[in-house]
């Protein structure tokens, strides 16, 4: 009777526990939580035949002068401004430019008028001795081979209003003192050249190659295209300079970018495209779409060895963009990551992998698809995210990364005492889905859950991933076999609400 009783007890016991864990696993139909293959961009238009037509629509030659840098103030002091002395140091006078306007330039062209500044080195390659302003009204055309130095000594970089034309060409920072590239010295501050298109510019790279530019100055990081702030449109008669309402946009191709302080830029460009290019070695980041840029495209670039953070960031609401077919290897930190509220994103088809940090990682973004991307032998984990909603997670592979496969969770920044929490504000609240793919060999488990509010899954292929014994951690851990249970069946899916009540 005493066995009885007992036995009663504990099956009473167990129906509870069953019970108890059913309230917070929905089993669905597949279709409920799975999104088709993503839609992505159609590329083939993005050539350098296109960037020659383009070209050629600038058919007005233009004109070449010397003038005081002091003439371009209103344009140049948000990113320089601090840096005014710098360059007077630099030319041992108050800063001269060269100035392109009124049409389309040519290099030869543009050294034959200022040859005082422009050293013709040999064949087709150039020593530039001040900076160049490409008007609004003006495009600067290089082509053909030439191979531009230019000058760390004398303070020379590239600003353009107008149009930059580079093909099949070279643009390299030069240090004159020591008669080398100019490269990276671990010194931050120290001036290096650099090319950046401001409001209503744009450039257009193909298969070219920039070397050792830029350095720790607004916009000044190597190739930039940066927007006019809202206070600065406020100080501009805006009606008299329309274009500086436009954003900064390009078309950046079949190039290659080594040792600049950060491969690519923006702050509120539009439209750009980035494609087929080599990133190599590049200081901070390799590629980082900055704050308010939109309508991007990523795509088929190889990014590897950044030094210090990550391979490609978009970062402060960067918008419907899809970075796809991307080779990421070997950053300081994460290969791939959006950040600081950056939504309506695809990440698709990607390898990231024996970066430092994760293979990818969201950070305070929501609504994001990251879509059959192979995330591989990271020092971090496969993919990490952190205080984001509506993030779709599907037909990924995340092979062998040092910490967990996937990892969701929150966190209370309230000690990140170098962010703005007005300007990037977010919540603590993380949900999501996962479907199909593989999570296979990671050394701290294959789904970790924290905090979260619920997450899909469907079509899960999960094993080996730490001792084995527990293949999903954190919130999710109590649930385990019953998240197994309810996965066994082909095409099944729940919906995991593990802080139910």
């Amino acid at each position: 009777m005493k066995k009885l009783i007992l036995f009663l007890a504990i099956s009473l016991s167990l129906s509870l526990a069953t019970f108890a864990h059913a309230q917070k696993i929905e089993k669905l139909s597949k279709e409920v939580i799975a999104v088709a293959k993503p839609s992505l961009p159609d590329i083939s238009g993005y050539t350098g035949d296109t960037i020659q037509n383009i070209q050629t629509s600038f058919s007005k030659k233009g004109a070449v002068r010397i003038a005081s840098l002091t003439e371009f103030r209103e344009q140049t002091r948000l990113f320089y401004s601090d840096k005014f002395g710098e360059l007077t140091k630099l030319q041992k006078m108050l800063p001269r430019v060269i100035v392109i306007e009124d049409g389309n330039v040519n290099f030869d062209y543009l050294a034959q008028n200022s040859q005082e500044f422009v050293q013709k080195i040999e064949a087709k390659t150039y020593l530039v001795k001040l900076p160049i302003i490409v008007a609004a009204n003006a495009a600067l055309t290089i082509d053909n081979g030439r191979k531009i130095y230019l000058s760390r000594d004398t303070g020379s970089f590239i600003f353009v209003g107008g149009r930059l034309f580079v093909n099949n060409s070279s643009i390299i920072a030069w240090h004159e003192k020591a008669r080398r590239v100019a490269r990276y010295s671990g010194d931050e501050t120290q001036f290096r050249p650099f090319i950046m298109a401001y409001s209503g510019g744009a450039l257009y790279l193909n298969k070219s190659h920039f070397e050792s530019l830029g350095y720790q100055a607004s916009g000044a990081y190597g190739i930039s295209l940066r927007a006019i702030t809202s206070i600065g449109l406020g100080e501009i008669d805006t009606s008299t300079k329309p274009h500086l309402l436009n954003a900064p946009t390009g078309w950046i191709i079949d190039s290659t970018f080594k040792d600049l302080y950060f491969g690519f830029y923006s702050y509120a460009a539009k439209n750009v495209v980035i494609l087929r290019n080599r990133y190599i070695n590049n200081v901070i980041y390799g590629i980082d779409p900055h704050d308010y840029s939109s309508n991007l495209i990523i795509a088929y670039n190889r990014v590897s060895g950044t030094q210090k953070m990550h391979g490609i960031i978009g970062s402060r609401f960067v918008n419907n963009s899809y970075i796809m077919h991307n080779d990421v290897s070997t950053s300081g930190r994460s290969g791939i990551m959006l950040d600081r509220q950056s939504g309506n994103n695809v990440i698709a088809f990607n390898k990231s992998y024996n970066n430092g940090g994760d293979g990818i990682t969201v950070y305070e973004s929501n609504n994001n698809l990251v879509y059959g991307n192979q995330a591989f032998k990271n020092q971090d984990h496969g993919i990490r995210v952190r205080n984001s909603i509506d993030i779709s997670l599907q037909y990924n592979v995340v092979l062998g990364n040092r910490k967990t496969g996937i990892y969701f969770h929150t966190r209370d920044l309230g000690d990140h005492d170098y962010r703005d929490l007005t300007l990037d504000p977010y919540e603590q609240r993380v949900n999501g889905i996962i479907v199909g793919g593989l999570i296979v060999g990671n050394q701290s488990g294959g789904v970790f859950a924290e905090n979260i509010e619920s997450v899909g899954l469907s079509e899960l292929r999960v094993e080996q991933n730490g001792n084995a014994i527990s293949q999903f951690r954190g919130d999710l851990m109590s649930l385990e076999s019953d998240i197994v249970v309810n996965l066994w069946e082909p095409d099944s899916a729940i919906m995991v609400r593990p802080n139910a009540q």
